[in-house]
């Protein structure tokens, strides 16, 4: 079974600032920061998602959409 880890938030957005900023690859970061690469990618992910609702606030996401169909 996989082990679960928690991370701070301030860790969260200062990795994904650095895959943002560096111009290397989310698996690269990952590797040299000890994150799984699937992990970091949600997160950036995630930041994209929140920043596109940020600029679109009516917008909604796909469970929104589903669940008002």
């Amino acid at each position: 079974m996989a082990r679960q880890t928690r991370y701070f938030s301030e860790f969260k957005t200062e990795t994904v600032a650095l895959v943002k900023s560096s111009g290397r690859s989310i698996a690269d970061v990952a590797r040299s920061l000890g994150v799984s690469d699937r992990t970091l990618w949600y997160w950036v992910s995630e930041d994209r998602k929140s920043r596109q609702r940020a600029q679109d606030p009516s917008s909604l996401n796909a469970d929104d959409a589903a669940e008002l169909k």
